[in-house]
């Protein structure tokens, strides 16, 4: 009898919950757990820089100049670029 008194009890307080929707679920997740939510965009992130990668990067990685050879960092090579004219932003992506 006890039983049936508690399955009635559970069912009717989970019909008066009620449901988030999706936004309102991220909010939620925001605002309880922001380390995760932190972690969540940084892997979107790179997950969205490699899915992109080939359209970002400014030029092709596997191309070489020799004539750039070991360029320091500028507005043309962000991160220089290596022994053989090759940018290393773009062998990093």
């Amino acid at each position: 009898m006890a039983t049936n008194l508690e399955l009635a009890h559970a069912t009717a307080s989970a019909e008066l919950s009620p449901r988030l929707s999706a936004a309102e679920e991220v909010v939620k997740f925001i605002r309880t757990k922001p380390l995760g939510a932190a972690g969540a965009l940084i892997i979107l992130g790179m997950m969205g820089l490699a899915f992109f990668a080939g359209a970002l990067a400014p030029y092709d990685p596997y191309v070489g100049d020799y004539g750039q050879q070991f360029v320091r960092p500028s507005a043309e090579h962000w991160f220089g670029t290596d022994e053989f004219g090759r940018d290393v932003l773009s062998r990093i992506m």
